[in-house]
C-alpha cells in the first residue's frame, strides 16, 4: 500500500473522496507506484469549498533529481527524486460522486501519466497532473505541466 506521509484532520462537513488503499488498487498497473507516499492535505479548503467552484482534489507530482552542482546527481535529501500524491477534501455529501469520477475516470489517467515516464527526457523535468472537480456540474478534469 502507498505509505501515508501525512493526514489532516477535517471537519464533520469534509471527507477525503478517496483513501490510500484504494488509491494503491487503482495505480496498480502504473509504474513508479511503490516510489509514491501520500499526504491527505486540508489547510484553507472550507473556504475553497464554500465557493463552489472547481478545484484540486488529487494531485501527482514527480520532482526531478537536482544536480548537486559537483558533477554528480543527488540522491538523498531534498535534492533527491521525488514522487508524491496528494489528496484535498470534498463535501461530505458530494464524496460518492468524486470517489466514483476519481476511481472511473481520474485514476486511469494517472495511470496513463506515470506510463509517460518511460519516453526519453520525461524524468529529467518537474511534472505533474491533477485531477481537478466541480462540484457544480459534478464532473472531473485533468490538467497536466511540465517544468524544468
Amino acid at each position: 500500500m502507498i505509505p501515508t506521509y501525512s493526514k489532516a484532520k477535517l471537519s464533520r462537513h469534509m471527507s477525503y473522496p478517496i483513501g490510500a488503499e484504494a488509491l494503491t488498487e487503482g495505480l496498480s498497473d502504473g509504474p513508479h507506484i511503490e516510489s509514491f507516499t501520500v499526504t491527505f492535505w486540508a489547510s484553507g479548503f472550507q473556504q475553497v469549498l464554500a465557493r463552489g467552484k472547481p478545484y484540486t482534489v488529487l494531485e501527482a507530482k514527480y520532482r526531478a533529481v537536482r544536480n548537486s552542482g559537483y558533477g554528480g546527481k543527488v540522491t538523498w535529501g531534498s535534492e533527491a527524486e521525488k514522487w508524491q500524491l496528494t489528496v484535498y477534501p470534498v463535501l461530505r455529501e458530494l464524496r460518492h460522486v468524486a470517489n466514483s469520477l476519481i476511481r472511473e475516470r481520474g485514476l486511469p489517467q494517472v495511470v496513463q501519466w506515470l506510463s509517460a515516464s518511460e519516453h526519453a527526457g520525461w524524468l529529467s523535468h518537474d511534472q505533474r497532473i491533477e485531477l481537478v472537480f466541480d462540484p457544480a456540474e459534478e464532473t472531473l478534469s485533468v490538467r497536466e505541466s511540465s517544468g524544468a
